[in-house]
């Protein structure tokens, strides 16, 4: 499985192939139908979060998946730490209510692409409700049975303000 350092040259090769090239700069993106499925990949994982159904959050996932979580948080690599992260034993259960997104981008070259937007995010969880928005970008990596699953996820939201 490539690394995220390794899918990072792959973007700044293909960004520069683009650039420099005298090929047909867009020969290098996506048909239109797998952007589609980029999107569709991201809206399977909102949807497995407003059912709560933590195996189909996961299934989302590749197995290899790693978050970037917000405020500088420790980065969480595969499925076992994923898993600890968003639903650690002896912890009350979150309950997502509410889960909007918008797409503001969507692209990609081969079997890599990304998905960028926004978000807001409400939950219960300890008997209090929390909403949360800010910015999203998911990479996703298309799969051996032609699927897309989210491989890299990173958010951000504003620093709490004290007043």
């Amino acid at each position: 499985m490539p690394s995220l350092k390794q899918i990072m040259v792959a973007c700044i090769v293909g960004t520069t192939a683009v650039a420099c090239g005298d090929n047909d700069p867009y020969e290098y993106l996506l048909p239109a139908n797998e952007l589609v499925a980029i999107q569709q990949a991201h809206f399977a994982y909102r949807a497995a979060w407003l059912a709560n159904d933590s195996a189909a959050v996961m299934a989302s996932l590749t197995p290899d998946a790693v978050l970037l979580p917000h405020h500088g948080a420790p980065v969480v690599t595969g499925a076992a730490a994923i898993r600890e992260f968003w639903w650690p034993p002896d912890s009350p259960p979150a309950t997502v209510t509410s889960f909007e997104t918008t797409i503001d981008e969507v692209g990609g070259s081969g079997d890599v692409g990304y998905l960028r937007g926004t978000f807001v995010l409400s939950f219960e969880y300890g008997g209090e409700t929390y909403t949360n928005g800010g910015n999203f970008m998911e990479i996703a990596r298309k799969q051996e049975d032609g699927d897309w699953l989210i491989s890299h996820r990173i958010w951000n939201d504003p620093v709490p303000r004290i007043d």
